[in-house]
């Protein structure tokens, strides 16, 4: 995961339970509006496996034709990005590893997939400002999402005026004053 329910406290102000952000899935969609803001999956070049692939999602594990991961560098508690298989594509956490086989996290899902298809499992480290931003749009998401009302251009109490400006949020409605920072790690789309 881009960052642990513990690491978002330590990179922001939020003070949601651990609980709280582990049943409100907060990681998981942040992660993924990060890697859709910036059209990059955080992949390490050169840390990578290219073979066919069997998941096992009773044991949640991935056993490869033929290719020994912890050669290639894997090890246990790395993220993992799967791409090119049919139903499994996505970011997972490494429990285990044994020569061909890897064990996921429990509590992961995976899908029943013997796969002749040629995938690649890669692995991914998360830069520091990416986890400080991604705690930042989880507080957001707890914190000041579930108070905005959709289509508010302007809020008054009392004295106190505020008026917001489409142009400071992104796509995913945070502002940019947070996500802005991923900018750096934008990669242009090849069609």
């Amino acid at each position: 995961m881009v960052l642990t329910p513990t690491e978002v406290s330590v990179y922001s102000t939020c003070t949601a339970t651990v609980g709280t952000i582990i049943a409100g899935k907060y990681i998981e969609v942040v992660q993924q509006r990060i890697i859709d803001i910036t059209n990059y999956d955080f992949t390490i070049s050169g840390l990578y496996v290219h073979d066919a692939f069997t998941f096992y999602p009773s044991t949640y594990s991935i056993v490869s034709n033929g290719s020994d991961f912890l050669t290639y560098g894997f090890a246990v508690g790395d993220d993992i990005c799967i791409q090119g298989s049919y139903r499994n594509d996505g970011i997972y956490t490494i429990a285990s590893i044994s020569g061909q086989t890897i064990v996921l996290t429990t509590g992961t899902t995976i899908y029943d997939e013997l796969s002749g298809a040629s995938i690649i499992i890669a692995v991914v480290r998360w830069p520091i400002t990416v986890k400080k931003i991604a705690a930042g749009m989880v507080q957001y998401d707890i914190e000041v999402r579930p108070k905005m009302k959709s289509g508010v251009t302007s809020r008054s109490l009392g004295p106190l005026s505020e008026t917001f400006n489409s142009d400071d949020f992104d796509a995913y409605g945070y502002p940019r004053s947070i996500t802005g920072g991923l900018a750096d790690y934008r990669v242009a789309l090849l069609y």
